[in-house]
């Protein structure tokens, strides 16, 4: 009979603890959002200022990349296409169909 009230003590505690943690945890973004909005808004917009070269250049380096690519594929594929005969002669007769 002891340990049944004890097991259901300890069901009650740890219920009550889940539901701080819960409590707290949905709580604590809200009033990190109360506070903190200012800054946040602040410190994106001062990293956006010094940040903005590096984003570019990332973005530049991006399309480079990417225009890379497609250039060593298409050679690729040129070389491939214009090393296979039969490829070559379909290319060709279907040049007048567009």
């Amino acid at each position: 009979m002891h340990t049944i009230k004890t097991c259901q003590h300890g069901l009650k505690l740890h219920e009550a603890f889940l539901s701080s943690i819960l409590s707290i945890t949905f709580s604590f973004p809200l009033f990190l959002f109360q506070f903190l909005s200012p800054l946040y808004f602040c410190w994106t917009f001062v990293s956006l200022l010094f940040w903005w070269p590096v984003t570019i250049s990332i973005k530049i380096w991006g399309i480079m990349r990417a225009l890379l690519y497609y250039c060593i594929l298409n050679g690729i594929g040129s070389l491939l296409w214009s090393r296979n005969p039969r490829l070559h002669n379909f290319k060709h007769s279907t040049v007048g169909w567009g």
